[in-house]
């Protein structure tokens, strides 16, 4: 089934419950299957790192609903053709039980950023966002409603208890953490990268 009408991964986000990712969500003691979009961004520096990234994003799924990527060559294509036109890199599957762990982890081992949005597979929207940037300990990740995030109500009651720099801190963390302000997601790949990838890869 193609995915139909999905948003794309939106910086107007705020106000996420922290939680580990999931890959499947369970009703009634059914498990569900997920729609996957993420968007990749941030500088690559080296050909180790586009080579782990286009590994797992050409095991993962591909660059429009339906599609694959044929192997990482075409992965690392994909993305360099993603830095000459100046925008991010975005991956995307339907009907799948993982979120992608293979790319988000070879983002975080090598500095590159992402925003991954997730939703019950055939259905509109998305209802799930894990963020990560470089200088974060772990992902930030939460439900989404709408592309309107969910505020713990205890965390809010916390924050306003200790006054209004606690209740601005919240929010200056959940914009920061959610690449809120980040509106100009550009991929880069160092010249010694693709450098690397030419050398390797016949006709790149």
């Amino acid at each position: 089934m193609v995915r139909r009408n999905r948003r794309q991964a939106s910086p107007h986000m705020v106000g996420f419950v922290r939680g580990p990712q999931h890959a499947r969500k369970e009703f009634g003691g059914f498990k569900v299957s997920q729609d996957v979009y993420i968007e990749i961004f941030g500088k690559i520096e080296t050909a180790e790192a586009l080579k782990a990234i286009a590994e797992a994003a050409a095991d993962a799924g591909g660059t429009d609903w339906g599609t694959f990527l044929e192997d990482a060559d075409v992965a690392a294509r994909e993305i360099i053709a993603a830095a000459d036109a100046g925008g991010s890199f975005a991956l995307m599957r339907n009907d799948v039980g993982r979120l992608f762990p293979g790319v988000t982890a070879a983002c975080r081992e090598h500095g590159v950023s992402y925003v991954l949005q997730s939703g019950e597979a055939g259905g509109e929207g998305y209802d799930y966002q894990e963020s990560w940037g470089p200088g974060m300990d772990r992902p930030f990740s939460g439900s989404i409603d709408g592309g309107i995030p969910h505020v713990p109500l205890h965390e809010v009651r916390e924050a306003a208890a200790k006054g209004v720099e606690a209740v601005r801190d919240l929010v200056e963390t959940i914009e920061r953490n959610t690449f809120y302000h980040v509106t100009d997601r550009r991929i880069e790949v160092s010249p010694e990268a693709r450098e690397a990838f030419a050398a390797a890869a016949p006709g790149a």
